[in-house]
């Protein structure tokens, strides 16, 4: 084969990550949130479940510390998104922000829902919520023997903890309380993305 021949056959691979495409195109924001999450469960070992008696992973109860939440006023944030890229979609721009959110959250936690709310006088936010990456990689792994989680802010000492007190496992339905995120709180959601690891980690 002659040099001329081997520079025609050269190829160029451009290997296109989740983020690039929450900054490419729209409607990709469930996607995004669910390769985060599948990639933290690569990431981390969990505790096996044969040294736990299986009736006790029915309810899972997580302290509401170990889940974080933000919020961005939505307009503002556009307003100043669309500054940077004048040609850019909103919805693609709502996007770059959650992305953005992301690359914030500290280390050791990811993105488990996004979305669009309103306060009670009715300005709109961008969220995020973000949980503890082990927490998270013990739910997806056992997803089939869970019927609800909780985030509680009452947890006493009767119960079986996991991960130095952060979770606990029982087969009593309203052991502790149930919270919603503090960064939402009294507000609407109106649009929201990912938060179906467990149809109740998000309320």
């Amino acid at each position: 084969m002659s040099n001329e021949d081997k520079k025609n056959k050269i190829s160029i691979k451009i290997k296109l990550t989740e983020d690039h495409l929450m900054n490419m195109i729209s409607g990709v924001i469930t996607p995004y949130i669910s390769t985060k999450i599948t990639k933290t469960m690569e990431n981390h070992n969990i505790i096996n479940v044969d040294q736990i008696n299986e009736k006790l992973l029915k309810y899972i109860y997580i302290d509401s510390q170990s889940r974080l939440s933000t919020k961005f006023p939505l307009e503002s944030s556009l307003k100043q998104a669309r500054e940077y890229f004048p040609d850019t979609e909103d919805s693609v721009l709502i996007q770059k922000l959650v992305v953005n959110m992301v690359d914030r959250a500290p280390t050791g936690n990811t993105i488990i829902e996004a979305g669009i709310c309103k306060d009670s006088n009715n300005v709109e936010y961008i969220y995020g919520i973000f949980l503890d990456n082990e927490i998270i990689s013990f739910i997806v792994r056992n997803k089939e023997l869970i019927e609800n989680v909780y985030f509680s802010n009452n947890f006493s000492d009767n119960g079986m903890f996991l991960y130095n007190k952060k979770v606990c496992v029982s087969d009593l339905e309203n052991k502790f309380n149930n919270v919603i995120p503090s960064g939402i709180v009294n507000c609407h959601i109106s649009k929201k993305y990912g938060g179906k690891l467990i149809s109740s980690l998000s309320k």
